[in-house]
C-alpha cells in the first residue's frame, strides 16, 4: 500500500504545474528535491514523484531525470503507454532542451560565439557514452566586476562568472556539469566538479542555495511530424537574484524574455512547506536510526 505525503506531514507544498495534457503533465521541479527515491537518495529524503502523486491523486512516472540540485521543466506521465511514447519522443530527438546555468570563470572568450562539446561521459553506471551538448556564453565577467568593495574574498578565488545557454542533444548523467567543468568553467554551486571556496563564497555573500542550473523550457514534438508543445520555465528566485547582480544582467533579460524577470514558479509558503516537510523526513530519518 502507498503511503500518502499527506499523512505523514502536516502540511503539503503545492507543485506548480506549467502544463497538462491528456496522459501527462510538466511540473516546476525545485532545486534541492530528488525526483524519486533511488540507490543515491538518503532514507527518509522526499521525492518529488510522490508528492505529485498526491497532488493529481494519480500514479505518476518520470519521463526524463533532473539532478536534485537542478530545477526547471519535468515531465510526468500518467501511465505506462504515455510514458513509453514521452521516452521515445526524447530518445528520438524530437524534445528539446534548454538549460540556463551561472558557469565559474569569463566565458566569452570560450563560448561566446558558441561551441558544440562533443566528449563522451560515463553514464550513473560508469559505462562511457557519447554526449553531445550545445553551448553559448550569453555574458561573462571577471572576478573583479563580481566582488564589492569590503567584501569578504579569501585568497586567490576566481569570482568571475558567466551565463550559459546549453542544450543538451544527449540525455547523459550529469551532462551539462561534466562538459562545462570539462571546459574549466563549472557550474556554480556543483559540489563534484566545481571548488567548494568558490561554491561557499557564492552562497554566503550572494544567497545561492543550489547547483546553478536550471532546465528553462522544453519543446516536446508530441507525435512525429504533429504538435510541438512548448513549455517554459522561470529561472528560480535565488538565481535571478544572482544575475541581477551581475555586469551582464541588461544583455541576459534581453536574450531571455521572461525568463529572469518573471516571478519564481514556486511561491514562497510553499517552498516554506516544501523545507519543513524535508526537515521532518530528516528528523523522522535521524530517530529511526537512533
Amino acid at each position: 500500500m502507498l503511503t500518502s505525503a499527506a499523512s505523514l506531514f502536516a502540511a503539503s507544498p503545492s507543485i506548480p504545474i506549467l502544463a497538462r495534457r491528456p496522459g501527462f503533465c510538466v511540473v516546476a521541479k525545485p532545486a534541492g528535491l530528488v525526483v524519486h527515491r533511488n540507490d543515491w537518495s538518503r532514507k527518509g529524503d522526499v521525492a518529488l514523484l510522490q508528492l505529485l502523486r498526491d497532488q493529481l491523486g494519480t500514479q505518476v512516472n518520470p519521463v526524463h531525470r533532473l539532478d536534485a540540485g537542478t530545477s526547471g521543466c519535468l515531465v510526468f506521465a500518467e501511465d505506462s503507454e504515455t510514458t513509453a511514447a514521452l521516452q521515445r519522443a526524447f530518445a528520438s530527438g524530437r524534445v528539446r532542451k534548454t538549460y540556463i546555468a551561472v558557469a565559474r570563470g569569463n566565458a566569452m572568450p570560450t563560448l561566446g560565439e558558441g561551441l558544440v562539446v562533443e566528449r563522451p561521459v560515463r553514464d550513473d553506471k560508469g559505462v562511457l557514452r557519447a554526449a553531445r551538448t550545445e553551448l553559448m556564453c550569453l555574458g561573462g565577467c571577471d572576478g573583479e566586476e563580481v566582488a564589492g568593495e569590503g567584501e569578504a574574498v579569501t585568497g586567490r578565488l576566481n569570482l568571475g562568472a558567466s551565463l550559459v545557454v546549453a542544450e543538451p542533444t544527449t540525455g547523459r548523467f550529469h551532462q551539462i556539469r561534466k562538459h562545462l567543468g570539462g571546459l574549466s568553467h563549472p557550474i556554480l554551486g556543483d559540489a563534484k566538479h566545481g571548488d567548494s571556496r568558490v561554491n561557499r563564497w557564492w552562497r554566503e555573500e550572494r544567497g545561492l542555495r543550489s547547483l546553478a542550473l536550471h532546465c528553462a523550457s522544453l519543446e516536446i514534438e508530441l507525435e512525429e511530424g504533429g504538435e510541438v508543445l512548448q513549455v517554459r520555465c522561470p529561472v528560480r528566485e535565488d538565481i535571478a537574484d544572482l544575475c541581477g547582480r551581475m555586469p551582464w544582467a541588461d544583455a541576459a533579460r534581453a536574450a531571455l524574455p521572461g525568463l529572469l524577470d518573471a516571478p519564481d514558479p514556486w511561491a514562497a509558503d510553499d517552498l516554506a512547506a516544501l523545507e519543513r516537510m524535508k526537515r521532518e523526513a530528516e528528523e523522522r530519518a535521524a530517530g529511526e536510526r537512533a
